[in-house]
This record gives C-alpha cells, structure tokens and sequence, in this order.
C-alpha cells in the first residue's frame, strides 16, 4: 500500500489531494563538509564568552571575539592562511588566574655612524625601522617599540627604556615559551642582541574546553596544547564522542612543542596509541606550534574525499625551519613507524609527509593497520552514509518480513556508492558479507553487519632501472 504522510487517511470529503514527498528519492551521499574546531586562549578584551564554541569567518571576527594577537586570534589566521572558506569554530579559554607571562627581549646598542635599516623578528614575522645616522639605541627602540606596538596582530607587547625592547606574551601560561625574538641592522654602529620568551607557567585546564566542546561535532579538533597531558585528554574526549551512541566522530590534530625530541616524540604517541589522534612535528619552525595545529588541521578538514591521502600538502604561512633543524631522513622513518606524523620541507615550504596516528600497537602487538588516519575518516564517512540512509529510508517503518532485505540492499547501495567514488573497493568480493537479522532478545531491532574493504593512500613506488649496454646481447 501506498504510504501517505500528509494526507488525512480517515478523511471522507470528496477531493482530489496530491502530497509531496521530498526525501524518499534522495539516494545519494550525505556531504562530507568538515568542520574544523579549535581550542585556544583568549584575551579580556575578546567579546565571546568563555568556553561556548562560536564560529569565526574572518581575522576580523577573530580579533573582536578574542582579543587581536590572543592565541585563538593567532590559531585562526593561521587556519584562515590555508583556506578562507572552511567552518572554523573555536572553543576560547581565559588565562589561568595564576599564570605568569612569557617574556623576551630585543636589544639594541651603540650610535648609528650611518644610515640603514633595523629589522625585528617576532616569531615568523619581520618588521622594519629605518635608522638615521646619529641615531642612539635609546632613540632607535622608541621608533621600534611604537612600529612594534602598532602591529595589534602580533601575540607580544613590547615596553622598556634605553634600548630594551621587553616583550611580555599577551596570553599567560606556558603558550609564548620558547617563542621566537631576534633582530639585525643593516646600520654601522648599532648592535641588536636577543632573547626568546621564556618563563611562562601554569595554563587553564584544557579539560574544560573539551567538555564544551562535546556539545557539538567537530570533525577535526586543533588544541593549542601539544603537552602530553592534554593531547591525552584530548584523545579520551574524541574516544567518547566518536562511538556509536554520541555519532560525534572527529580527530584530534596536536604538534608536540619544538624542542621534542625524536625520542621523546615518539614516547608520547605510545602512550596514546589511538586511530583518531595525530601528533606532529616541526622542529625548528618560528612558527609556534599551536598555529602549525592549526594550518594542519584545516588542510585535514578541507579533504572531503577521505580516502584522499594529505601526504605532500603545503602549510602556507608556516615558516620552514633552517636546513640544520630539519628532520633527517632516517629520522622522519623513525617518527613515523613510532606513531609521529612529521612535518618536513620541500622546496623551502613546510608539507605533509604523512598523517600517521598514533596507533601503533593493539593487545601489545605491533601494528600498522590503523597507520593513516584516512583508515578512520573512511570508516566515518561510510557510518555517516548509512545513517543518513537509514533517517530517509527507515523512519517510522515497521518491523515487517521485508525489513531484513530492505535493510540489507540499502547498506549495500551505500557502499556501492562509496565504490563508485573510490572510497571502498571489491564490493563483488564481500556481497555474502552484508547481512542482516531480527534481534531474537528485543522485538523492534534489527542487527545488521557490512563489509569495509576501504581503498588505501598511494605513498610509495618502488620499482627498478635494468643497465642495457649496446654490447648486451
């Protein structure tokens, strides 16, 4: 019989009705936009509120919400840098009430005995003061520290006397250690010496920005943190809202701070040791590492084919560290097999070499089969297909002999689809695989089981060149 939903059924007045049914034709796949999420600090001067998730367009946007130069500021731009058109959504955070500060120094000295230019490094951005002979240290850091102060985008305020430029970090906490100061002059007489921020101490407790963060889905989650306490949370929080009852699957995106070791990167991905979090590296970068989480994580939410692998993707915008802090060959396959996803360059930009997670072992046995975080994202999307099928399909049906078959053919024309954009494969070889049966414990459920032979990134070729010389007979 024809279903009706309009339609009264127990109407008895002679009319001619026509209903329209807009979703039982809708047989495609469901979109796959990702939304980015990031967790970052705020200043007190930012308009949103603490840790409710808001979503940012624009620098602009950014700068009013959380304060211009804050962390989150900072981490969006960054993003932004990438692709302007993404679904970014931040979870802001305030300084802890105890926290102290980051701080550094520029420092000039001498008298200019002629003309040139002083330029200031402040992590991976240059600004420039002309110097005029005559010029003192005393009056050539007030000229620096007004063109310094002017630049509301930087995450430092500069004070100070004589020729110290003192650099506070706006945001508290650990986040400006270990951020980048330097400076030279192209001015004869004139000295620039200098000191990264450092002394930084005691965060806000990213534990509560998840938790907000669990109100919603974000496909990809970018904490500003890459400590191993908090990408440990991070990685208990996307484990609970990823299983089947919440349907809020994502993935956490961290970069270990610059100083890691190899070693003691790859310490921290076993302790993880989790499909959906991916742990980065750039050692030697000005750019710090909550704004590479950020470039990283976008490129990762922009892919919506999930089987596209992001090896080889540039990060624009994030400084590429000097030849002698760049992972060496022998070091990128170490990071990897142990559970590091490392960032290297190319060409004098920073790229995607591989997005391993740190899914290394299971049951204490070595493992490669969760290496990718495309295996993940895969699995996702064909979760989320059959969901939006069985909400267009299965609403409000009953429970009839039919059902079984009617449930079977449509997960297999979910998959099919997905084959048919390369995201699953040999579908032929696995038909005997879909199945479904009554629940023989609760009238009402259905249990039904499908294959996922998913389709695997291409990362290497190997092959050989065979000498022919024209006496080879």
């Amino acid at each position: 019989m024809i279903t009706l939903s309009s339609i009264p059924a127990n109407s008895l007045r002679p009319a001619h009705l026509l209903e329209f049914d807009l979703w039982s034709g809708a047989n495609g796949l469901p979109l796959n936009k990702q939304r980015l999420g990031i967790i970052a600090q705020k200043l007190a001067a930012g308009t949103a509120a603490a840790l409710q998730p808001v979503r940012v367009i624009t620098k602009v946007d950014a700068g009013v919400l959380f304060g211009f130069g804050s962390i989150a500021y900072r981490m969006v731009m960054a993003a932004l840098r990438v692709y302007s058109s993404q679904e970014i959504w931040v979870i802001p955070q305030v300084d802890d009430g105890a926290a102290t500060a980051a701080a550094g120094n520029i420092t000039l000295t001498g008298t200019a005995t002629g003309p040139g230019v002083l330029t200031m490094e402040v992590g991976y951005d240059i600004l420039e003061v002309g110097v005029v002979t005559g010029d003192t240290a005393t009056t050539l850091a007030i000229r620096a520290r007004a063109a310094l102060n002017a630049a509301v985008e930087l995450p430092v305020s500069f004070a100070g006397a004589t020729g110290v430029l003192a650099a506070t970090f706006r945001n508290k906490g650990t986040c400006g250690n270990g951020f980048h100061l330097g400076g030279s002059c192209t001015a004869a007489g004139i000295s620039v010496a200098s000191s990264d921020c450092s002394c930084g101490a005691t965060d806000p407790d990213i534990q509560s920005a998840y938790d907000a963060a669990a109100t919603m889905r974000l496909h990809v989650i970018t904490p500003w943190s890459g400590g191993q306490t908090d990408i440990a949370k991070g990685k208990n929080h996307i484990e609970t809202v990823s299983g089947p009852v919440e349907k809020k699957a994502g993935r956490v995106f961290a970069v270990v701070p610059s100083t890691t070791t190899v070693s003691a990167a790859i310490a921290i991905a076993q302790a993880i040791n989790h499909e959906r979090v991916v742990v980065s590296m750039l050692p030697g970068s000005r750019s710090p590492t909550w704004e590479i989480a950020a470039a990283y994580g976008i490129t990762e939410a922009l892919m919506s084919d999930p089987a596209e692998p992001t090896a080889g993707k540039i990060l624009p915008g994030i400084h590429a560290p000097a030849p002698s802090s760049r992972l060496l060959g022998s070091e990128v396959e170490a990071l990897l097999a142990g559970g590091i996803a490392p960032l290297t360059v190319s060409d004098d930009a920073v790229q995607i070499e591989r997005s391993a997670t740190t899914r290394t072992s299971h049951n204490g046995m070595a493992t490669l089969r969760l290496i990718d975080t495309n295996t993940i994202a895969i699995l996702d999307y064909y979760r989320d297909s059959c969901l939006a099928r069985y909400a267009t399909k299965f609403k409000g049906k009953k429970q009839t002999p039919y059902m079984l078959t009617a449930v079977n053919e449509e997960n297999y024309a979910v998959a099919k689809l997905l084959e048919d954009r390369n995201i699953l494969r040999d579908l032929h070889a696995h038909r005997a695989e879909f199945l479904s049966e009554d629940d023989s414990d609760i009238s009402g459920r259905i249990r039904c089981s499908m294959p996922g032979p998913i389709v695997p990134g291409l990362y290497q070729l190997f092959g050989k060149i065979n000498l022919i010389l024209p006496t080879d007979g």
